[in-house]
């Protein structure tokens, strides 16, 4: 019965999504170059870690001015979609830095 019609939703429905592929930037020279939330210093990999240690995204809003649950929730979408590449970097960042310190000492 609809065959050939044509069914538009209105634009105030389209408009109202927040696109997620933007929340998530990598600035060289900002946290070395790791991925942020977009327009704050605040790394996923600290979201990941505070989200291991049983914090919710809502209670790391409040705890984090500046930031809100839905780029909290962005960023962890953007860490299990990246999770294995992710994991790779932060454990060869992390060995690149214990290799540095035991340089030092």
């Amino acid at each position: 019965m609809l065959e050939g019609m044509a069914i538009e939703a209105p634009a105030e429905i389209l408009t109202t999504y927040a696109g997620i592929g933007q929340t998530i930037t990598c600035t060289p020279g900002l946290q070395g170059g790791q991925p942020c939330v977009a327009g704050t210093r605040m790394r996923v990999r600290t979201l990941v870690d505070l989200t291991e240690r049983g914090l919710a995204p809502e209670e790391i809003a409040a705890d984090y001015g500046g930031l809100h649950a839905p780029q909290i929730y962005a960023a962890l979408a953007f860490f299990h979609a990246n999770r294995e590449q992710l994991l790779r970097e932060w454990a060869d960042s992390d060995g690149e830095s214990e290799r540095l310190e035991a340089e030092i000492r």
